[in-house]
């Protein structure tokens, strides 16, 4: 069984999807955007072709540096 499946699968799963979509409709939402972007960890935390100001040279990583 995939991790999706035994999320799906879950129990009391149904009961929370059921009052997530009573609250959309209470609210009149009609409309949800999601956007999932997977990214690289090199990419999130990389200076590549950026600046960086690192202040504190007198400790961490300052003083690494």
């Amino acid at each position: 069984m995939t991790d999706l499946e035994k999320h799906v699968n879950r129990s009391g799963r149904a009961k929370l999807v059921k009052q997530v979509r009573e609250k959309i409709n209470e609210l009149g939402i009609t409309y949800i955007y999601f956007q999932k972007t997977m990214m690289k960890l090199t990419d999130l935390f990389g200076l590549e072709g950026k600046i960086a100001l690192v202040t504190g040279g007198s400790r961490g990583i300052g003083k690494m540096i």
